[in-house]
């Protein structure tokens, strides 16, 4: 089960938010006080009311919807403030969709004996002393359903769990999440019959104590209060459950065993975010989980940050999540549809990166501004040849390069990597690295993956089997650029591939124009290097070696691929 949309009515500063879509990773983005942290408390509002009143039929009571609205919804402090001297039985009023699978249409079918077409649209609405829930359908089968919603709102309730973790996240978050941990994993024995046998005696021991207490009270009450009958004292049944679920502390010890609470805010930040990841571990049955974390970068450091979107990103393949934040990686580059634009009173899915960036007060060049992916190379000699190599071997490529979507970024040397990445993450872009199979290429790569930055499908290495280290221009054909090296340097590059096949082409290149009296430098080096690209560039089709188009074509495929 998955919630399709969600659509909010006079909820804190929303006075109408209609029908937002909800996807695998729905990511909120919007400035400070545009009402992204409301729209999630909403759907937790709405889900968990929805969900608690009737997870636990065997504590059922008249009173219960009324205490889960004070628990979940304040009328006085959510219901907006501006319209409550005018409208002062005015109502919160949630819709949520929700989308069933195959086999849980089946089951509705069996469980409430109505036929669904795969949808089922739950309107919750919440006064400050009501609440109502019905089903969200026109004409005479809606009414047929909302006389069962109590049943319906059971069913939904048996299917999913939602886990929420709010953007201020202390030691008490923490225990928050842990107290729910521990509630929900008592509830297996609380079905036993030792378990209720338990209960049981510890109710025996507790009688005689509360008579003798309802004894003195009312002796004491009498002397004031004649009229007085009788005082008796109580503990309901499942206040006595509950009681025994919660109320836990939490000690870390990272050399000093300490309470929770006196760690750093990072500290806490993460134990609360780790406890959530531990929540969608938990025994969950068929349940769908849905987490909502409001601001998963607040209070952590620029690599932890990088490892939580590798845990968020590997938790929306199992489960829906929904999250606001400020930061362009927790953008969903990929699907921009995904992204909500929350500002001006609207709440709608974004169309382009571009609004997000604007949203995000991201600024990029104009290179790179409407690119859907942009491929980073070492040097400004690689993107020159680079691109032109690709669009010869590749239409789609080419298409994609003429139109803009696909651009060439080189970083003036391979230990700039980090650098680079961490600016085109903040520009909300997506790339792809190609890159020198070389020491330099090689220790850049791992340092990127290291701090999250690359995953093993972001790049690709200039590999030649049997050679020690390999440069880009080892790839081409002598003969698309040694007539270019002659004219201008006066060097014949002919004989280059006599010379030492494991070292690389720079090496080779360095001989043989010190054999031609020239001193090979770091500016000579780029002046070759540019040179060579130019050549290629004039005539790319035939410039690569027949022995490495595999690779070039292998390269086309993945950057064809992440475009499509």
């Amino acid at each position: 089960m998955k919630i399709a949309s969600i659509t909010i009515q006079n909820f804190r500063s929303i006075r109408q938010a209609r029908k937002i879509q909800l996807k695998q990773l729905t990511t909120l983005v919007g400035r400070n006080n545009e009402g992204k942290s409301n729209i999630v408390r909403a759907f937790v509002a709405a889900t968990q009311i929805l969900v608690e009143t009737y997870a636990r039929p065997r504590f059922a009571r008249p009173d219960i919807p009324a205490r889960l609205t004070t628990r979940h919804y304040s009328w006085r402090s959510d219901f907006p403030i501006g319209l409550q001297a005018k409208q002062p039985e005015g109502q919160s009023v949630f819709e949520l969709e929700f989308e069933l699978s195959d086999a849980e249409v089946g089951q509705f079918q069996t469980e409430i004996g109505s036929t669904l077409n795969g949808t089922l649209p739950i309107r919750l609405t919440l006064g400050d002393r009501s609440m109502k829930i019905e089903v969200a359908k026109q004409g005479p089968g809606g009414k047929a359903l909302t006389a069962k919603s109590d049943k319906i709102a059971r069913f939904i309730s048996n299917r999913i769990e939602v886990a929420h973790v709010p953007a201020v996240r202390t030691a008490s978050s923490s225990v928050r999440i842990v107290n729910q941990l521990v509630e929900r994993e008592l509830e297996t024995p609380e079905l036993e019959a030792e378990y209720t046998k338990a209960l049981k005696r510890l109710e025996s021991l507790q009688r005689p104590i509360l008579d003798r207490l309802s004894v003195n009270i009312k002796e004491t009450l009498v002397s004031f209060l004649p009229d007085i009958k009788d005082v008796r004292i109580e503990v309901r049944s499942n206040e006595r459950y509950e009681a025994l679920r919660r109320s836990c502390e939490i000690i870390v010890d990272d050399g000093t065993a300490t309470l929770l609470q006196v760690k750093g805010d990072g500290v806490q930040s993460l134990a609360a975010l780790g406890l959530m990841r531990h929540v969608t571990e938990a025994a969950l049955g068929d349940k769908a989980l849905i987490i909502a974390i409001e601001e998963p970068e607040s209070h952590l450091h620029s690599e932890a940050i990088h490892d939580l979107h590798g845990v968020i990103r590997e938790l929306s393949q199992r489960h829906q999540i929904i999250l606001t934040t400020h930061n362009p990686l927790f953008v969903d580059r990929m699907n921009v549809g995904s992204n909500i634009l929350v500002g001006d009173q609207r709440a709608q899915p974004a169309r382009t990166v571009d609004e997000i960036r604007t949203v995000l007060g991201v600024r990029v060049s104009d290179n790179l501004k409407h690119a859907d992916l942009i491929l980073v190379v070492e040097g400004e000699d690689d993107k020159i040849a680079l691109q032109a190599v690709l669009a010869a071997h590749s239409a789609p490529l080419k298409k994609a390069f003429a139109e803009g979507l696909l651009a060439v970024d080189f970083l003036t040397g391979a230990g700039k990597l980090n650098y680079k990445l961490t600016q085109l993450k903040a520009a909300v872009c997506d790339y792809f690295c190609f890159l020198d199979h070389d020491q330099a290429g090689m220790a850049a790569i791992e340092a990127a993956k290291q701090e999250g930055l690359l995953s093993e499908s972001d790049y690709k290495l200039a590999l030649r089997p049997g050679a020690t280290e390999t440069e880009f221009e080892d790839l081409l054909d002598p003969q698309s650029y040694a007539p270019a090296i002659l004219k201008q340097f006066n060097v014949d590059l002919a004989p280059i591939d006599s010379i030492n096949a494991k070292i690389k082409w720079s090496q080779k290149v360095s001989l043989l124009f010190q054999r031609a009296g020239m001193p090979w430098t770091d500016a000579l080096s780029r002046q070759v290097k540019f040179s060579v690209a130019i050549a290629v560039d004039a005539a790319p089709a035939q410039a690569v070696r027949p022995q490495f188009v595999p690779l070039i074509q292998s390269l086309a495929s993945a950057l064809e691929s992440r475009l499509a």
